[in-house]
C-alpha cells in the first residue's frame, strides 16, 4: 500500500527545478560570446554558489555579456 508523501514531492520537484536553473546557467554562460577569462569567471561563481551564481549571471553578467556583444 502506498501513501502520498508531501515532503517527499516537494524535495523532488524542487531539486528537478534546481537541476534545471543549473544546467540552464552553465549553457547560457558557456553560450554568451564573452571572452574566455569571463566565461571562467562565471563558471566559477556558478559552481561555486548555484543558485547566487545563476541568478547574478541571469541579472548582471548576462546582460552586460549583450552590452559588449553590441559595441
Amino acid at each position: 500500500m502506498s501513501h502520498f508523501d508531501p515532503v517527499a514531492a516537494f524535495l523532488t520537484l524542487f531539486l528537478i527545478g534546481y537541476a534545471i536553473f543549473f544546467i540552464t546557467a552553465v549553457t547560457s554562460v558557456l553560450t554568451s560570446g564573452t571572452g574566455c577569462g569571463m566565461t571562467l569567471v562565471w563558471l566559477i561563481v556558478v559552481c561555486v554558489a548555484p543558485i547566487l551564481g545563476g541568478l547574478l549571471w541571469f541579472v548582471v553578467g548576462r546582460a552586460d555579456a549583450r552590452r559588449r556583444l553590441r559595441c
